[in-house]
């Protein structure tokens, strides 16, 4: 009878030598490899040469420019943050309450916003930048939060129309005097109506007009405060084309927003007032 024993091979080396052993020559490759691939420095620019001192003013250029963009690049941010200071003061006058936050950029017509429910953002609250009214809060997470543009198709807004000409007539006293006639409901003969999005070219449509007289090119379009969801005379954007009227439909005109969508980094985020029950705008 014959018996076969079978010689099982030595036990293999533990797992953390095998392991180590791999690390190990990683390394090196790599150490290897950073040192093969280094290239040196180079030589100095000589300004004696004519070609090097040639190559030598067009590195300074560069450098100058780029020092020039930074400082322009700077600039810009001081003068938007400072609007958005008197923004935030104009706001303050009125006893509204804010926070400011910051917007990631966006090509829709939704952005993101830096502020959720631990700043006591809440869902509708109306989002405002330096150049005018930038739209409200569509959902709200615990540290982020996401608003509906003007252009977006479900944001609607009371307006009221401002004549160009008027403006450039009305003096501060008399502006103010008009302003506290308006709060109290009286003489304010604006011409009003309904700004809505949706449109493919990021103009607004400006709709449900109480007149289509008197609203001409050129004209500013406002928020009216009708509904109790905007704040009253939050600038929105400027009438392109006189009204028009179709069979069937009222006159209807488009309004360019002031707001420019892809230079938005800061805003403010308003509250809407406890216990407001605002009806809703425009739908």
């Amino acid at each position: 009878m014959e018996t076969r024993i079978r010689v099982r091979g030595a036990p293999g080396a533990p797992w953390w030598q095998r392991d180590a052993t791999i690390v190990a020559a990683v390394l090196v490759l790599l150490t290897f490899g950073a040192v093969l691939g280094r290239r040196p420095a180079p030589p100095p620019l000589d300004p004696g040469n004519p070609t090097q001192r040639r190559e030598l003013l067009r590195r300074e250029i560069a450098d100058l420019r780029t020092q020039q963009l930074l400082g322009q690049e700077g600039l810009r941010e001081s003068v938007r943050l400072r609007r958005l200071q008197q923004v935030a003061e104009q706001l303050s006058g009125r006893g509204l309450a804010f926070v400011a936050a910051t917007v990631a950029p966006t090509r829709g017509t939704r952005v993101r916003l830096g502020r959720g429910e631990r700043s006591e953002v809440s869902h509708r609250d109306v989002v405002v930048a330096p150049d005018g009214l930038v739209g409200r809060v569509v959902s709200v997470g615990a540290y982020e939060s996401e608003a509906a543009l003007l252009t977006d198709p479900l944001v609607g807004v009371a307006v009221r129309i401002v004549p160009a000409q008027r403006r450039a007539d009305t003096t501060d006293q008399t502006r103010g005097a008009s302003q506290k006639e308006e709060a109290k409901g009286v003489g304010d003969e604006s011409v009003r109506g309904i700004v809505t999005g949706g449109r493919s070219d990021g103009l607004l449509s400006l709709s449900y007009l109480t007149s289509d007289h008197g609203v001409s090119r050129g004209d500013r379009v406002e928020t009216s405060g009708m509904g109790g969801v905007y704040p009253p005379e939050l600038a929105v954007g400027v009438v392109q084309d006189e009204p028009a009227t179709r069979p069937g439909r009222p006159a209807e005109a488009t309004v360019k927003p002031f707001v420019e969508w892809m230079r938005l980094r800061e805003v403010l985020v308003v509250h809407r007032p406890t216990g407001d029950d605002a009806e809703t705008e425009g739908r």
